[in-house]
């Protein structure tokens, strides 16, 4: 995140959750293994150093609820 800081200014990030319940079940591998809190403390980290942070969701893999839930876990961190 610093280097992006400091030699890409202005950039913007997404982050490919695209789920937030039964990712072992519904993503493929690679994908699941990065965990909710990894992606919380990478936007953080984006934030705090000004850079444009959202993430792509594929709507219907999830309950409602967590869908919900999730968004509003995420929601501070988006610009």
């Amino acid at each position: 995140m610093d280097h992006i800081e400091k030699h890409l200014s202005p950039f913007h990030l997404t982050f490919s959750i695209e789920c937030f319940s039964r990712r072992d079940e519904v993503l493929r591998p690679s994908k699941a293994r990065i965990d909710l809190d990894s992606f919380e403390g990478s936007m953080r980290a984006a934030r705090n150093r000004g850079i444009d942070v959202d993430f792509t969701y594929v709507a219907g893999l999830d309950s409602f609820s967590d869908m919900l839930n999730g968004f509003r876990r995420f929601l501070p961190f988006l610009t």
